[in-house]
């Protein structure tokens, strides 16, 4: 009776592991050698970062964790401010849709982390006109998206995604009967 429950736990991991359409078993996965390599050959070498620091004054990837910071400290990433910030502020403070850094985070996607910019002004913009909103700057950019494990390596494949970048007060859209256009990939999901 040992024998045969052996025999059938066996036939059951042999069938979990081989057939395509199993379920993943991480704890016998690794991730490939080559994922950052493909990711900035995806994206043609483009840096996330480079786009976020729009601002020269702010040029590497020790100040973007700086900005993070003062985002906080300045609130923003709280509440939308009553009035813009003066002095020699990055533009992310100065404007009139200020906006902070915010990181998502996805274990199952390369990059695991992303940052990008946020706004708490959501109902318009500081000292704007009746009508006018903060609305997101985007930059479409690839990331991989672990699919599943075969031979013993997680399976990446290419989506693409809108990554907003900035913030802008404008006018709100009007809808017309004009040709709809499309936007590219989709949105990076933002908890608030």
């Amino acid at each position: 009776m040992a024998t045969k429950t052996v025999a059938f736990f066996l036939q059951l991991t042999i069938v979990f592991l081989v057939y395509p359409g199993s379920t993943c078993r991480k704890q016998l996965c690794s991730q490939p050698d080559n994922l950052h390599e493909r990711f900035l050959r995806i994206n043609k070498g483009l840096d996330i970062k480079n786009i976020l620091m729009a601002d020269h004054q702010y040029n590497n990837t020790q100040d973007i964790y700086q900005l993070q910071f003062l985002s906080k400290a300045h609130e923003i990433s709280r509440k939308c401010p009553t009035t813009t910030l003066k002095g020699d502020y990055p533009v992310m403070f100065r404007s009139t849709c200020p906006w902070f850094l915010d990181t998502d985070s996805n274990k199952h996607r390369y990059p695991k982390d992303i940052i990008f910019a946020n706004t708490r002004c959501n109902k318009g913009c500081i000292g704007g006109k009746k009508g006018q909103v903060c609305e997101k700057i985007q930059v479409p950019i690839k990331v991989l998206e672990q699919t599943c494990c075969k031979h013993h390596k997680f399976q990446y494949e290419e989506v693409e995604i809108l990554l907003p970048v900035a913030y802008t007060c404008s006018q709100l859209k009007e809808t017309t009967q004009s040709i709809e256009i499309q936007s590219y990939g989709t949105d990076i999901p933002i908890a608030l």
